[in-house]
């Protein structure tokens, strides 16, 4: 399949899918007019779709009473009163022929119809013209076919879209249904009192025309909501009889580009100017009722404007005044009214007349007395057809050799880029035309212009190059009069080009890591421009810098301590050097951490307790909250403070420990980390724990680091709970001690350093 036929078919199926569109939501709406012992009903679908159904399947008119005497019926009342009109559909294609051949409007009805279809395209694929012609096929029927509906009442009737119900009571109100035989649809009602008297139709308003040679266009409000059409009527006899001169309805289409308040038009031709033609206007709404006239509107042509070649000749200026003179030819005169002198500042306008009187018709000069610095002269007339002509303008000046005063206040900038604005006043001078802009690269020197032409505004944009060693622009104005005369140079103005090249970079020649910081030494920017430093810092691999330290090039820093890293986390660091134009330069990023020696956060307040009549002992302990902690362990001695065991492990994060021994609960609180610890095991209960393991060191005190089960050197003892109570019918006949000590464990092997000891004494 070649691009052509293959676009064909998109087409094609893009057009058969709108259609599936359409018949989803079948659409018909209803209208109601009464007239005398009868109602009027017109309906008409919404689409091509609900159109071309409409045609195939008809509609069903319904008709119910909704309020008899001003009351309304109630639900059970209104749906009895039902009554089924008829099935309406389009008549069969013979009862069109004969009403077809005195009226077109039928014969354009049924051709909508019955006529032949674009719908088979041609063998071998369709052509892009062939699609285009079938998607507008059926826009352009649905659309005649309901304008020659609305034009005829008939012709409604015989498309099944129109109704007469002459079975009406003037004191009862109805409500008519019209539903299209086709499903899915949307029902519509309309709702009609009949008074039993004839509706009458406004007139057309807002008539108005405008003459022409042997032509007139006639104009009027098109009140779309009542009328779809329009005939216009034409007397020549004084208004004795009118006829129609239209042959096709006149109607008036808007869409979103129309004009709030546009008008109808219409344009009629004229056999003579000198005749006088009567016109008025008749409306036709969609039952295919006429309107009463409009007001009639006289109207008589108008000849067209006389050929005429006519120009300003000739000025004269001397130091106070201006001669205007002007060729205009004498066979004419008997047709114009005179002569009348305009004048303004500029050629485009706009003109003030000058000339108090109107000159004869004979008269071919005109001598400003008072003219401006600058002027612009027009000459115009009327003819007795109330034509207006008038000459190109031309510029008079007085005679002047003083050059005006230069401007003032001139100033400018450059961007990054190399664009330059210069600014000025005005010069005071009252005749000035403009102004011309000069530039040299050394304020001494010869300046040359830049302005191509003179200007009349008071800036101008340059563009200048970047590329050069001369960081310096001076720039001067002149102002220019009418006759040409060029003031001074004005006071000059320098703009500096902006410093588009970044300092040298800095060095970070020396790192040292110790336990308590990371120091570090600088090697200062080679560049005499640089105003400060900054030194910075960084989590590795997390964007986000952060200023440690900034110092002026005046009184430079050379090393620098920074104890505030986190000594488990690794950094990047760098130095920047910013020059007088903010341009900055980086040495090389360098990465250093603390040397890291294991231990961690104290842990605080850490507080013993018995509870439950000696049964319980509870710690509490507050820690800063880290996410590298992974738990709490928990040491315990008896009797002896040297014999500590690790005893339970709290991992964390953890809500509650299940050892029925002892329970521990963690609980994150803002920034710290809130521990607790129960032991309900102080009688030793559990055999089991009669005997433990401890680990010994030479030395080993209280509040001395516990080590770990595999480090080096350990001693392994065992120690037995002396007198453990409900064991064997014994009991404790003196007091013990219990000691308890803290430890914080992380992720990478480090501890806190050991919280405790704390003693509980136990009866």
């Amino acid at each position: 399949m070649n691009f052509c036929k293959f676009l064909s078919v998109l087409i094609i199926w893009a057009l058969f899918q709108s259609a599936l569109v359409a018949q989803d939501t079948m659409r018909v709406a209803i209208k109601a007019i009464q007239q005398d012992g009868a109602i009027i009903l017109r309906w008409a679908p919404l689409d091509y779709a609900s159109w071309k159904k409409g045609v195939y399947y008809g509609y069903d008119l319904n008709r119910y009473v909704y309020a008899i005497n001003g009351e309304i019926n109630g639900i059970d009342a209104y749906n009895e009163s039902k009554v089924e009109i008829g099935h309406f559909t389009a008549a069969p294609e013979g009862d069109w022929a004969q009403p077809a051949s005195t009226n077109d409007l039928f014969g354009l009805a049924a051709s909508c119809i019955y006529g032949d279809s674009l719908e088979v395209l041609p063998i071998g694929g369709a052509s892009l013209e062939n699609i285009y012609n079938k998607s507008k096929e059926s826009e352009t029927r649905f659309g005649w076919s309901l304008l020659a509906a609305d034009q005829n009442l008939e012709i409604a009737q015989l498309m099944g879209l129109g109704y007469i119900d002459n079975l009406v009571d003037k004191d009862i109100e109805y409500v008519y249904e019209i539903i299209p035989s086709f499903e899915p649809y949307v029902a519509a009602v309309t709702r009609i009192y009949y008074l039993g008297t004839k509706t009458a139709l406004p007139k057309p308003l807002k008539t108005g025309f405008e003459p022409m040679d042997h032509g007139v266009l006639l104009h009027w409000k098109p009140d779309e909501a009542t009328y779809t059409s329009f005939d216009i009527e034409r007397s020549e006899n004084g208004g004795q009889t009118f006829q129609k001169i239209n042959k096709s309805p006149v109607v008036f289409t808007s869409n979103e580009y129309t004009q709030p308040n546009a008008e109808a038009t219409f344009f009629d031709s004229l056999a003579k100017n000198t005749t006088i033609y009567i016109y008025r206007i008749k409306g036709r709404n969609i039952f295919g009722m006429i309107s009463p006239p409009s007001d009639t509107m006289r109207v008589k042509g108008k000849p067209d404007k006389m050929n005429v070649l006519w120009h300003i000749d000739e000025i004269t200026e001397t130091e106070t005044s201006v001669q205007v003179k002007w060729v205009f030819p004498a066979a004419l005169q008997n047709q114009i009214n005179g002569f009348e002198i305009w004048r303004g500042t500029n050629q485009e306008g706009p003109f003030v007349k000058i000339s108090s009187t109107l000159l004869a018709t004979n008269v071919r000069t005109f001598v400003d007395n008072n003219p401006l610095v600058a002027n612009y002269y027009v000459v115009k007339t009327k003819d007795v057809n109330n034509y207006q002509y008038e000459t190109f303008a031309r510029l008079g000046q007085p005679k002047d050799h003083t050059p005006p005063l230069p401007p003032t206040a001139v100033q400018g900038e450059c961007t990054p880029d190399g664009r330059v604005k210069i600014s000025w006043h005005k010069s005071s001078s009252n005749d000035v035309m403009g102004y011309r802009v000069f530039f040299s690269n050394l304020e001494t020197d010869e300046y040359f212009q830049i302005t191509s032409v003179w200007i009349q505004d008071t800036f101008f944009y340059w563009q200048t190059t970047m590329n050069t060693l001369s960081e310096e622009i001076w720039f001067g104005v002149k102002a220019l009069d009418y006759r040409q005369n060029q003031s001074t140079m004005s006071q000059v103005t320098r703009v500096t080009r902006p410093d588009i090249i970044p300092p040298s970079p800095p060095i970070i020649k020396k790192v040292n890591a110790f336990a308590n910081g990371v120091r570090f030494g600088f090697t200062m920017s080679g560049s005499k421009d640089v105003a400060s430093y900054r030194f910075e810092r960084k989590r590795q691999n997390i964007p986000g810098w952060t200023a440690l330290t900034t110092f002026p090039a005046s009184a430079p820093v050379y090393d620098y301590y920074d104890t505030s890293g986190d000594k488990r986390k690794v950094y990047d660091y760098r130095l920047l050097a910013i020059d007088d134009a903010g341009l900055v330069a980086s040495s090389e990023i360098v990465k250093a951490q603390r040397i890291d020696d294991g231990l961690r956060h104290p842990i605080q307040n850490l507080v013993a307790q018995v509870l439950n009549d000696s049964k319980v002992v509870t710690l509490r302990w507050d820690y800063t909250y880290d996410e590298d902690v992974i738990g709490f362990e928990i040491y315990r001695a008896v009797q002896d403070s040297n014999k500590q065991r690790s005893y339970a492990f709290l991992p964390f994060p953890q809500v509650k420990n299940t050892n029925p021994g002892y329970e521990g609960t963690l609980i994150v609180n803002g920034n710290n980390i809130q521990g607790g610890f129960s032991d309900y095991d102080v009688k030793f209960d559990a055999p089991q724990l009669n005997n433990f393991q401890f680990f010994v060191t030479d030395g080993m005190t209280a509040n001395q680091a516990i080590p770990g089960q595999t480090q080096n050197g350990a001693t392994v003892g065992t120690f037995t709970v002396p007198n453990p109570n409900n064991m064997n019918g014994q009991s404790t006949s003196q007091p013990y001690k219990l000691y308890y000590w803290v430890v914080a464990r992380y992720a990478d092997g480090g501890a806190s350093p050991i919280a405790g000891w704390v003693l509980v004494v136990m009866n």
